[in-house]
């Protein structure tokens, strides 16, 4: 069997292959499994979305993400109501998707959309826990009043990263706080990677050196600190006292808040062991 795509012919040798490449993925909050007749019962927008946009019919196979740390192969039964999917559980697997350990991602607060990128990219990369930072320094102020709308906004976006990258959990949003607030978060056995500019705020190791130079893993996990657009206020970090915290930098360039929470948290998940 062979199909065609923009010239390229795609060989697949079997009808195995075939359920490999055609099967969905689709994140499935509202979810029973009925232990019994080894089925599922799914509800809700997810089920909507089964049948208006993907188009499954009885016997489609998919993949779902509950949020439960595992990755389950079903198959369409049948929809009872149009917010309603029976599924057949196949089986179901656990990814090395998730970090071993948590990983704590605190950023100041940025305009709507650029903080919405950092949160898909980041969920996608593999953060469990994500605080948007208020500082001194922060240009865009949050507003309490749009705090749900927004909230909601982003966990469709974390969803939609967990659909993309395979992962099995979504992680924990809390509310805007101040860095204090966000360091009461984080385990106390964990390391928290402050990122600064070494000319102008703290002096410190480059996070790759440090990274290099500390193999082990902490038992608490890891928490990045990145600062607003306006960097941070030489009087905040002097308020700060904490031992958990090492003060890095990403190298003699000036980033902006999106690149740098980027660059930092793909050089920490790099050396941070999967599950």
């Amino acid at each position: 069997m062979s199909r065609r795509l923009r010239g390229l012919s795609i060989h697949l040798p079997n009808s195995r292959m075939t359920e490999t490449v055609e099967r969905r993925r689709i994140y499935t909050p509202d979810w029973t499994v009925v232990e019994e007749s080894g089925q599922a019962l799914c509800r809700g927008p997810a089920v909507e979305r089964m049948r208006r946009v993907l188009r499954l019919r009885p016997g489609d196979a998919l993949e779902a993400l509950p949020g439960d740390g595992w990755l389950y192969h079903v198959r369409v039964v049948a929809f009872p109501s149009d917010q309603v999917a029976v599924l057949q559980v196949e089986t179901r697997v656990q990814p090395p998707t998730e970090p071993a350990r948590p990983v704590y991602l605190g950023v100041g607060f940025l305009k709507h959309d650029q903080l919405d990128e950092v949160l898909r990219q980041a969920t996608e990369l593999g953060i469990t826990h994500f605080a948007p930072l208020v500082t001194r320094r922060t240009v865009v102020q949050p507003k309490p009043e749009r705090w749900d709308r927004r909230y909601r906004r982003w966990l469709r976006l974390a969803a939609e990263a967990l659909e993309s990258s395979g992962r099995t959990r979504l992680p924990v949003i809390f509310e805007p706080m101040e860095p204090s607030e966000f360091l009461q978060k984080v385990p106390s056995d964990a390391v928290v990677l402050w990122l600064v500019e070494p000319r102008h705020e703290r002096p410190g190791p480059a996070l790759w050196e440090y990274l290099h130079g500390h193999p082990t893993e902490p038992a608490g996990g890891w928490a990045l600190v990145v600062g607003p657009e306006g960097g941070w206020d030489p009087e905040e970090l002097d308020a700060v006292a904490d031992p958990r915290i090492v003060w890095v930098h990403l190298g003699p360039r000036t980033l902006r808040t999106p690149t740098g929470a980027l660059a930092a948290l793909a050089l920490l998940m790099e050396r941070t062991a999967s599950r």
